[in-house]
């Protein structure tokens, strides 16, 4: 088997702003072999890579995060979404757009 997942810390910028820390608990690459290992997989090579990537805009970041399907109950109010995204491009931005820290991690393995 071959598995690209993402993992902690993916999207930690994003955890910072979102009340309760956000919606999605980030297993760490650890976490994933051993859950592997469980289920009675032998690893024959796990890596992981993190990298920033840059976005537009906080409101960019989102539309891209909603393109890939991710959705949340709606928890916060129009106004509160605003305020969360101006904390993110004050926190997470530089004038030019802001990032996003995701990490892959891959996982080959065999039964």
């Amino acid at each position: 088997m071959l598995a690209g997942l993402f993992v902690a810390p993916s999207l930690c910028e994003m955890e910072q702003v979102l009340p309760d820390g956000g919606p999605v608990c980030w297993r760490d690459p650890s976490e994933w072999r051993s859950l592997f290992e469980r289920a009675g997989f032998r690893i024959l090579r796990i890596e992981h890579r993190t990298r920033k990537h840059r976005y537009g805009s906080a409101r960019a970041l989102w539309k891209s995060l909603h393109g890939t399907g991710a959705v949340a109950p709606r928890r916060t109010s129009l106004g509160g979404m605003r305020r969360m995204m101006r904390l993110y491009e004050s926190l997470f931005g530089d004038g030019s757009g802001v990032y996003a820290t995701w990490t892959m991690c891959r996982v080959l393995a065999v039964r």
